[in-house]
């Protein structure tokens, strides 16, 4: 199971969703600001979820530490088959 890092969204812990949308809460263990693109690294149970985000005006961003909900659209999460 795959999602793009560009197509996760950071948002608050206790974000709701929509049924066409899924949800992991973590905490962000790296941010990096890349010029116009922020680069986080989510600790989800143990597995790490790599989100980019573009910066926005005064976005600080969200500092390491801090808890943090992934979301991202069913429609933009890749599947493929266990290799052989």
């Amino acid at each position: 199971v795959m999602v793009r890092p560009h197509r996760i969204a950071l948002r608050e812990p206790a974000t709701t969703v929509g049924a066409d949308e899924n949800r992991l809460v973590g905490v962000v263990k790296r941010a990096v600001f890349a010029g116009d693109v922020l680069h986080y690294e989510v600790d989800v149970g143990g597995v790490t979820a790599t989100v980019e985000e573009a910066t926005r005006g005064q976005n600080a961003g969200v500092a390491p530490g801090a808890p943090a909900a992934i979301v991202w659209r069913v429609a933009d999460t890749l599947v493929f088959p266990a290799p052989p």
